[in-house]
């Protein structure tokens, strides 16, 4: 089990997503910038960013099956 956050209800929904989003980019920001250089990342040296671009619309070309899941993931599905 995964208890991320209690919800702030008082708090309109677009407010809430939009805080949401910001944390998302900042997260994969902070991602990108540490595999540029870190050993353990698969993807140094690459342009991280452009690899999650294009696999995202691969997966928009080709959905992706994944065991387990109902539905292949898409592009729509990945983030």
């Amino acid at each position: 089990m995964v208890l991320d956050a209690a919800l702030e209800h008082a708090v309109p929904l677009p407010v809430m997503t939009a805080g949401e989003i910001v944390s998302a980019e900042d997260a994969f920001d902070r991602f990108t910038r540490w595999c540029r250089t870190a050993r353990a990342c698969v993807l140094r040296g690459q342009p991280v960013g452009r690899v999650y671009d294009e696999l995202v619309a691969r997966a928009d070309r080709h959905p992706m099956p994944v065991r387990g899941a109902e539905h292949p993931v898409t592009g729509r599905t990945s983030g």
